[in-house]
């Protein structure tokens, strides 16, 4: 009974406290109420931590957008421009969200600087009805002035409606 009610009752009483509701820093605080559940001896559903969805990179500044259009104009691997986005050095995590029916399915992603390949990621994620591996993250030593920075990505459209295809690149920056 107990891993049906929690962590509901503790999102619950969430709601009736907080005025600003903001997923991210709501599942960090469920962390410290599952530290005392466990203390406490009663069983939940941990898994809610696992589960990710575009609201866990809403708070995060957009560093491009795709179509299915670019998806289909690119001969080789799509490629947007993030230097805009990018306004520190650090560690850069990119995120890939949708924002229509379709989504893509991505086995690598480049950062380049100024046209040269300076960090590769290479994992199968896919950012669909539901997010899987979606972040792809580069370490990045020195911001340098004046350099155009990009993201080339190995990927192709997935969904019932694959000429839906269309979404957004997220970055989040930390110190490194």
């Amino acid at each position: 009974m107990n891993q049906r009610t929690y962590p509901k009752l503790c999102a619950y009483a969430e709601s009736g406290w907080t005025k600003n509701k903001h997923w991210p820093s709501f599942k960090t605080r469920l962390r410290t109420h599952f530290d005392t559940l466990k203390y406490l001896g009663i069983k939940f559903d941990d898994t809610v931590l696992d589960r990710v969805d575009n609201a866990d990179f809403q708070h995060l500044p957009i560093a491009a957008k795709w179509t299915e259009k670019q998806l289909q104009s690119s001969k080789l691997a799509p490629e947007w421009d993030v230097s805009q986005a990018i306004t520190k050095a650090g560690k850069l995590d990119f995120a890939f969200l949708r924002t229509a029916k379709g989504g893509l399915m991505i086995s690598s992603v480049e950062l380049c600087e100024n046209g040269k390949v300076i960090g590769t990621d290479e994992h199968k994620g896919s950012c669909g009805k539901t997010l899987q591996d979606n972040v792809y993250s580069f370490k990045l030593a020195q911001l340098k002035k004046g350099a155009i920075y990009t993201l080339r990505a190995q990927c192709r459209a997935q969904g019932k409606k694959p000429s839906k295809s269309e979404g957004e690149i997220r970055l989040e920056i930390k110190a490194i």
